[in-house]
């Protein structure tokens, strides 16, 4: 039960993201394939990097190109969507991934019924085993078993051991009691259920996206995402719209002090409300590293 709850703990932190999604529509006006984009001008008087990641991938799928190594290098302080080198946060994590009441008093007896299902199918475990879980604590546990293998890296994590060995600071655009927050109003529980009843569908697109992250097609990727099966106007607005708006208004002061290497899920790049393109109607530079 102890390894159950570890591995939640360890992917708690990303689950939400893996679900942000925009229409590809929006989208002015393609990227360049590039997951790493410098950030410039506007008065600063250092870059700072942007880097689009995957949040969890198979070790064999892993890489880190020396492009990422160098500008990591080359930058004062690593940033994260939230602080997954601090203890405090950490805790806080854990706290999201146990529920205030257990689900088999909250959950309709066919959706506790079919996650019981699953679950037992996924991982040998019955739901009344977790039954004081939260929906995110049994989501980010089925969603790592259902990867096609059972060796895991995440971005986030390969990038903070490396950002620890070069004494670097480290920060984020979020804490996890305002991530909660989002995950919460973006994806309430009946809504949640719903997503689970597609897990093999989105993990067929889930490879594609794999494939296309390392190739750094930024478009694709960000197209692979897209499909308003797995993400309604509600999660759309909490999960992406109103964090990315967030996050480059805090950007600017952070930047203004320092040379940042930013870590974010990929999708906070693209589209007309990305990461990329708010950070130019501000007057940012942001151009693409290719090598």
């Amino acid at each position: 039960m102890k390894n159950i709850i570890k591995n939640i703990i360890a992917l708690i932190a990303v689950f939400a993201a893996l679900f942000v999604t925009i229409k590809l529509k929006a989208q002015e006006k393609p990227l360049i394939n590039s997951m790493l984009w410098e950030i410039s001008g506007n008065g600063l008087q250092q870059p700072s990097y942007l880097f689009g990641t995957i949040h969890m991938i198979c070790a064999q799928d892993f890489i880190l190109q020396d492009k990422v190594k160098r500008s990591l290098a080359k930058s004062d302080r690593y940033i994260m969507e939230i602080n997954l080198g601090d203890t405090a946060e950490l805790r806080h994590m854990q706290a999201l991934a146990i529920g205030k009441q257990p689900l088999s008093t909250t959950l309709p007896p066919a959706d506790f019924a079919f996650l019981d299902s699953v679950l037992q199918k996924k991982t040998a475990i019955s739901l009344k085993q977790l039954d004081n879980f939260t929906l995110l604590g049994i989501n980010s546990l089925l969603m790592t078993k259902s990867l096609p293998c059972t060796d895991v890296k995440m971005y986030e994590m390969e990038l903070l051991a490396l950002a620890k060995t070069q004494n670097k600071l480290t920060g984020a655009l979020e804490t996890v009691a305002e991530q909660g927050h989002y995950f919460s109003k973006g994806s309430p529980d009946d809504y949640t259920v719903s997503q689970l009843k597609l897990m093999d569908d989105y993990m067929m697109t889930f490879n594609k996206m794999v494939s296309a992250y390392k190739m750094e097609q930024v478009q694709t990727l960000y197209q692979e995402t897209t499909h308003e099966k797995y993400m309604d106007a509600n999660a759309k607005k909490w999960m992406l719209h109103e964090r990315n708006q967030n996050w480059v208004e805090r950007m600017p002061q952070m930047m203004a002090a320092h040379s940042n290497f930013f870590a974010v899920g990929a999708a906070h790049l693209a589209g007309k409300d990305g990461l990329i393109a708010l950070l130019i109607a501000k007057g940012y530079t942001v151009k693409p590293i290719l090598k």
